[in-house]
């Protein structure tokens, strides 16, 4: 019976309008459903097309450091990237490579800094500088000479004693300053090749230079200095209070060369003087600084005092600085 029932509806042309019209509503239901998911689609493809990719953002910086010469990768190097108030480093690895990821576009500082033997980067040319552009990734390349050395002694020539050295370096090229050993020898390795200046700053004798040498590639260059405690030229002073006349003791005095454009230090001592041994002819600045109070309170001011005035061979300069008191130490 079931079976002729089906046959008989199958047959009849109103069932089958009915089942024509379901099938089409289905139809329709299910394209007005797509129809209204496209429109989201489209505002979800327009919103995305306007946020950059990562890859879009951030690079990648890579390079090599080489040796001069012979072209081979430097291992140990450490390389460091500014990019505004923000750095990063690294150490080159066996092959002299190196990466920084995800670095934003701009200017870039790099800075490299060997090991032994070759040559430091010097203030004046501290920094390489790059530009880092949107979305495409830097290659670096640097090449590292070979840098020379200085070693010495400093010393006086009648006892042969060493002398307390304030300051030797080359001048105007920091990193290059070095501490002077217990036998009053001195070394500066991993310089550039090219021409620098040698600066002794002294405690208690007068400064030295060595003005314009050259340091070649690897090379090794040797200056003694001698001085002579016992030398006529010399400065001697006091820094006494200029109202009661009551010394200074114990602060720091400099005295600088107008033509070496370098300063020695000494103290005064418990009775206000002070001395400096075996100066070079020329002018001269004294220099002594302190804070000074300027109400009775805390508030306090920086207060410098000097006076100029010529060194003459064989000669002993005596120059005297009379002081505002109270004074305090700015050390």
């Amino acid at each position: 019976m079931k079976n002729a029932k089906d046959k008989h509806e199958k047959m009849n042309p109103k069932c089958i309008k009915v089942r024509r019209q379901k099938k089409e509503d289905k139809k329709m239901n299910l394209k007005r459903r797509y129809l209204s998911v496209i429109p989201l689609f489209l505002l979800l493809i327009v919103i995305f097309s306007k946020i950059p990719l990562y890859s879009d953002i951030y690079s990648t910086v890579y390079g090599k450091v080489l040796d001069d010469k012979t072209e081979k990768g430097i291992k140990g190097v450490e390389v460091k990237i500014f990019s505004g108030i923000t750095s990063k480093s690294t150490i080159t690895d066996e092959k002299g490579e190196f990466n920084f990821y995800e670095v934003k576009p701009g200017e870039l500082k790099f800075t490299f800094f060997p090991p032994p033997p070759y040559a430091v980067p010097l203030a004046n040319d501290f920094y390489d500088v790059s530009k880092v552009e949107r979305g495409k990734n830097l290659h670096i390349i640097k090449r590292l000479k070979c840098g020379g050395s200085l070693k010495g002694r400093i010393y006086d020539k009648n006892s042969n004693d060493i002398i307390e050295i304030y300051q030797v370096g080359l001048l105007f090229n920091y990193p290059f300053r070095t501490e002077v050993k217990n036998n009053g020898e001195y070394s500066i390795e991993q310089i550039k090749p090219g021409i620098h200046t040698l600066i002794i700053k002294t405690n208690g004798y007068g400064p030295r230079e060595i003005e314009n040498f050259e340091i070649k590639e690897c090379e090794v260059k040797e200056f003694n200095f001698e001085f002579d405690y016992n030398s006529n030229t010399k400065v001697i002073g006091k820094i006494s209070c200029e109202d009661s006349g009551i010394p200074i003791t114990n602060f720091r005095v400099f005295l600088e060369s107008k033509e070496m454009e370098l300063t020695s230090l000494t103290y005064s001592n418990e009775n206000g003087n002070f001395i400096f041994r075996d100066v070079i002819p020329g002018h001269y600045e004294i220099i002594m600084g302190g804070y000074i109070k300027i109400d009775p309170t805390t508030q306090r001011e920086f207060k410098r005092f000097k006076k100029n005035f010529e060194v003459f061979n064989g000669k002993t300069s005596i120059v005297n600085l009379d002081v505002k008191c109270p004074i305090e130490k700015y050390e």
